[in-house]
């Protein structure tokens, strides 16, 4: 058995493009984000988990992803590699999807990006 300090890095992005809402996805419905997320993991090699969650929040909702990152004992990695990881697919999925912000929640801190393109 391999045993690793656990650690997490957690993706939450919206699917609906800017403050109006037009182009709206889903993760089953847009190839796009798969292959973004498919072609990412096969490049750093490593494995994540995705799941569709509901965001609310005052004035609206939306469908979004939760993305996730684990401490893989079979694979280890650092805290820190981790965590680059998880910012560097947020900030491609946050461009292409034409998000104004994404989350990053790791173990240890939590980190809002802006995209620099939607100011």
């Amino acid at each position: 058995m391999k045993t690793e300090k656990t650690f997490i890095a957690t993706i939450h992005i919206g699917l609906k493009e800017g403050y109006d809402g037009r182009n709206q996805t889903t993760l089953n419905d847009n190839a796009i984000i798969t292959n973004i997320i498919r072609d990412y993991c096969m490049e750093e090699k490593v494995a994540v988990t995705i799941m569709k969650q509901d965001f609310e929040y005052p004035g609206g909702n939306e469908p979004g992803l939760r993305i996730e990152f684990i401490q893989y004992p079979r694979f280890p990695r650092t805290e820190l590699s981790i965590t680059k990881l998880a910012i560097n697919l947020a900030e491609k999925l946050m461009i292409k999807l034409g998000q104004y912000r994404c989350t990053v929640v790791c173990t240890d801190n939590t980190y809002m990006l802006e995209n620099p393109y939607m100011k």
